[in-house]
C-alpha cells in the first residue's frame, strides 16, 4: 500500500501504539520524535511486517525551525494520515510563548517599495516588495540585531526621569 501516516511523538506511549496499529493495517509510517535511537528501534519492530516501510525523522518539534525542516524532509512523501501526538513540556510551552512576542515597527510606502524599521532599532532600515515581504525582512533584521552577533548596535530605550 502507498499510504503514509506521519506520527509525531512516535517513540513511546500513544504515538508508539498508533504506529503499531497503522503498520498492522498495512499503512507505511513516518516516525517523528526527539530520540533517534528509540525511533530506530520502533522502526525496526514495524519493518518486520511484510510490505511495511518505516521512516525515521528525529526532530524536536518544540524548535521554531522544526515545522519547516519536517516539511522539507517529507515534501515528496504522499502523507494521507497525520497523528499529531507530540507532547510538550512546560519548558517548551514557555519557550514557544516567548517566540510569539510582538514588536512595534514603523513603515511607509515609497513608490513600489515598502520601507520600514523596528521601533527599538530606528537606525536600521529595510525594505520589501509588499507589506508582508517587509514584515518578513523586519523579522530577519530583528533576529540579526538582537542576537548579539552584530557589534555596536544602537537601540532605542526609555528613561524614567522622575
Amino acid at each position: 500500500m502507498n499510504d503514509w501516516a506521519l506520527i509525531t511523538g512516535a517513540s513511546t506511549g500513544i504515538g508508539y501504539e498508533l504506529a503499531r496499529l497503522f503498520a498492522a493495517d498495512h499503512v507505511n509510517v513516518i516516525l517523528v520524535a526527539r530520540n533517534q535511537t528509540r525511533l530506530e528501534t520502533v522502526a525496526g519492530e514495524l519493518r518486520v511486517q511484510p510490505g511495511i516501510q518505516a521512516r525515521v525523522v528525529p526532530k524536536d518539534l518544540s524548535s521554531p525551525t522544526a515545522p519547516v525542516e519536517l516539511f522539507e524532509a517529507l515534501r515528496d512523501t504522499p502523507i494521507s494520515i497525520l497523528a499529531n501526538n507530540a507532547g510538550f513540556t512546560e519548558r517548551a510551552v514557555r519557550y514557544n510563548i516567548l517566540l510569539m512576542q510582538s514588536i512595534r515597527f514603523v513603515y511607509w510606502q515609497d513608490g513600489d517599495a515598502w520601507l520600514g524599521h523596528l521601533e527599538e532599532y530606528p537606525d536600521y532600515l529595510t525594505q520589501g516588495k509588499s507589506l508582508s515581504d517587509l514584515e518578513n525582512h523586519l523579522r530577519d533584521l530583528y533576529k540579526d540585531l538582537s542576537s548579539g552577533a552584530i557589534p555596536s548596535v544602537r537601540k532605542l530605550a526609555e528613561l524614567v526621569v522622575s
